[in-house]
C-alpha cells in the first residue's frame, strides 16, 4: 500500500503506482554525470506553432498528442554504454551525429542555443 502523502507530485506517484504494481523486479538505473547530462540533452519541448495546412488531393490529419501513443513503443533502458560507429540497422538508444540540415521552409530539427531552443539550417552537432 503506498502513502499519497509521501510523493510531492501526480507524475511521482503515478510512477510509484507503476513501480509497485507492473514492474516490481525491474530496476530504474539512476544516471548522473557525463552519460546522463548527454541523453538529458536529447530532450526537448514541444514545438508550438501556427501552420497554415495546404493539402490537395489529399487527406488531413490533426494530432492532439503523439505522448501517449509514443508510451506505446519500445524505450532504451538499463545501464548505458557508449558505443562508437555502431551498426546502424540494428541500433536502437541515442546518438549523437553531424547533421546537416537542408534549406527548407520550415526546419525541425531543434537545437539549443543560449538556453533557447531554436530551430536551425546549416551544420551543427546534436
Amino acid at each position: 500500500m503506498l502513502n499519497f502523502y509521501q510523493y510531492r507530485s501526480l507524475p511521482s506517484l503515478a510512477l510509484a503506482i507503476y513501480r509497485a504494481k507492473f514492474m516490481p523486479r525491474v530496476k530504474i538505473p539512476v544516471l548522473s554525470g557525463l552519460i546522463a547530462n548527454t541523453i538529458r540533452s536529447a530532450y526537448f519541448g514541444g514545438r508550438i506553432e501556427v501552420f497554415k495546412p495546404v493539402v490537395k488531393d489529399g487527406y488531413l490529419y490533426d494530432v492532439n498528442s503523439l505522448y501517449p501513443s509514443c508510451m506505446l513503443n519500445d524505450m532504451p533502458a538499463g545501464i548505458p554504454t557508449y558505443v562508437y560507429k555502431p551498426c546502424l540497422d540494428t541500433f536502437f538508444g541515442f546518438a549523437e551525429a553531424d547533421v546537416v540540415a537542408p534549406n527548407i521552409r520550415k526546419p525541425f530539427l531543434p537545437r539549443r542555443i543560449e538556453g533557447r531552443t531554436v530551430f536551425t539550417l546549416g551544420s551543427f552537432r546534436g
